[in-house]
């Protein structure tokens, strides 16, 4: 009878907690909703070292991509965890992240070395998921909620 009786209290608890809500502010998947600010091409007056030891990447000219998204959401993600964000099939690592401004959005900004023109109207994503819009770009190719990436917002002050 007691056994019973905690089955069905254990069983009770578990539904609600699976029926229970993300903690406010909490992204709801791996995924951030961002607006994109600018892309440009930027050169150093001297050369970035990002990482240490070894394996650190000392660039003179990097593709800088700033994006605007909710605090909220953004920090409400897993902290172990750093989102990429994709441009079609490349992938931008975290630069810099400026709270100043409005104190419900932040900026982050991203990098990569590689300065070629990105592929014009490739979706967009700031995803924790690392890597799969390199193993399942179909995925990402076909949604239309996502924002597109157009060669006309990237400047190169050459």
């Amino acid at each position: 009878m007691q056994a019973s009786i905690l089955a069905v209290v254990l069983l009770a608890a578990s539904a609600t907690a699976a029926a229970a809500q993300p903690p406010a502010g909490r992204a709801p998947g791996p995924e951030v909703p961002f607006e994109l600010l600018s892309a440009q091409v930027v050169t150093f007056p001297e050369p970035r070292r990002i990482g240490a030891g070894p394996s650190a990447l000392s660039m003179e000219r990097a593709l800088l991509v700033t994006v605007q998204a909710r605090r909220a959401v953004y920090d409400g993600l897993p902290p172990d965890i750093e989102p990429f964000l994709y441009i079609g099939r490349r992938e931008l690592r975290t630069f810099d992240i400026d709270r100043s401004g409005t104190p419900d959005l932040l900026r982050i900004t991203f990098y990569t070395p590689d300065t070629a023109a990105l592929e014009d109207r490739a979706p967009m994503v700031l995803t924790l998921e690392h890597g799969r819009p390199l193993r399942e770009p179909e995925h990402y190719t076909r949604r239309q909620d996502l924002p597109r990436f157009t060669s006309d917002l990237m400047k190169d002050p050459r």
